[in-house]
């Protein structure tokens, strides 16, 4: 008996209330909008110590969120910290290229002027598409297709 009146009062409760799935998501989402506008102040009035601590949340909370690699490398372009800043847009580059997002390439030519190796880095996935594409080929044609696809999502 006890047990039905608790099934009961639980069903009760799941059929009030709304779904909150999306909810927590939604949650993490406004969590992170805060945690992105506080760096952003705090980096408009030059108190990099409150800027880190913010992003770093923010990181945690989502590390794959191109604009708070973008806010890293605001942040330590301020700090004059090059080696983080380089990183960051890297990471930030890496980013909107995979999500499609706009921007990339004023990224890639704020890395080219920053990293000395860069056009290298780039460089080299052309170079090796060029020497893999053979290889790829070959494998089509004796039948290991996903060998071949998975070299088109690599290097496209």
């Amino acid at each position: 008996m006890r047990a039905s009146k608790l099934l009961a009062l639980a069903l009760a409760c799941l059929a009030v209330s709304p779904a909150r799935s999306h909810d927590l998501h939604a949650e993490e989402g406004s969590a992170l909008q805060r945690l992105l506008s506080r760096a952003e102040a705090a980096l408009a009035d030059g108190n990099l110590e409150i800027a880190r601590e913010a992003i770093d949340r923010a990181l945690e909370r989502d590390a794959s969120s191109a604009r708070t690699w973008h806010l890293l490398a605001s942040w330590a372009q301020a700090a004059e910290d090059r080696d983080h800043e380089v990183h960051a847009l890297h990471r930030e580059l890496s980013l909107r290229t995979s999500q499609e997002l706009e921007g990339a390439d004023a990224v890639e030519a704020r890395i080219l002027e920053l990293d000395p190796i860069a056009a290298d880095l780039f460089g080299l996935s052309t170079k090796y598409v060029d020497q893999l594409r053979p290889i790829a080929d070959r494998y089509e044609k004796e039948g290991w297709p996903q060998t071949f696809r998975r070299y088109q999502d690599l290097f496209g």
